[in-house]
């Protein structure tokens, strides 16, 4: 059996990828080490220096230290998809499971509650432990729970609602409110998943209704974690 190259490892990796997939040097070099039945910290230098090797030759870009994606060309260039969106998507999801939110003044201006824009976006995820990447203007926080696929906009609101009190909110109560009930999910939604989250979607819209009486939360959106769980 022919012996397997780093070049053949990570060309073939590079490939399993969509163009729009981050590819991260850490988790290459931890395929390499499992193709190779090796430990990770063997296999790093040959990887950083194939990785170096391979942008050279036209396979991938490199957006940030140990951040990269594939090279691929268009009528009117190379596409270069936006960096900070791309190293998101790891801590958003992983293959179909949910594992993070857009969390803090990110989300609430997105949400169109504050016109501030934030010079990072923040998220939730956990893989709260995950280094930043020099240049990657992300800011990641650990959930008050383990995020799924089931309670992640549930945790989403709960957030909203809490940071609402603390940041400079500009648009009016009463659309604050409404863009707060529009994004929570109908009971129906989740009614046949037999998950406790099924009592949150009451909960949280009698929560949002008493937040529309006064202009700071009268609970603490805190108690509300544990239904989500």
């Amino acid at each position: 059996m022919s012996k397997k190259s780093y070049r053949d490892i990570l060309t073939r990796y590079i490939q399993e990828h969509k163009v729009e997939d981050a590819i991260l040097t850490d988790q290459v070099v931890q395929y390499a080490a499992e193709e190779l039945g090796k430990d990770a910290a063997e296999v790093k230098k040959a990887v950083n220096v194939t990785m170096a090797r391979l942008e050279k030759d036209g396979y991938v870009i490199r957006l940030a230290k140990g951040v990269y994606c594939k090279k691929v060309k268009t009528a009117f260039g190379f596409y270069m998809p936006n960096k900070d969106d791309l190293f998101c998507r790891q801590l958003l999801q992983d293959k179909d499971k949910i594992i993070g939110y857009e969390t803090g003044l990110s989300a609430l201006n997105r949400l169109g509650l504050v016109s501030q824009m934030p010079k990072k976006i923040c998220i939730a995820s956990n893989l709260h432990q995950k280094r930043v990447p020099e240049g990657i203007q992300v800011e990641v926080r650990k959930p008050p729970i383990a995020v799924n696929s089931e309670n992640y906009r549930y945790l989403q609101i709960l957030d909203t609602i809490r940071d609402l009190d603390r940041a400079p909110a500009q648009a009016p109560h009463s659309m604050q409110v409404s863009a707060l009930i529009s994004y929570l999910p109908l009971p129906s939604e989740i009614a046949d998943t037999g998950h406790s989250a099924s009592q949150a979607p009451q909960l949280m819209q009698a929560s949002v209704i008493l937040y529309a009486m006064g202009n700071t939360p009268p609970f603490d959106a805190t108690s509300l974690y544990q239904y989500a769980a």
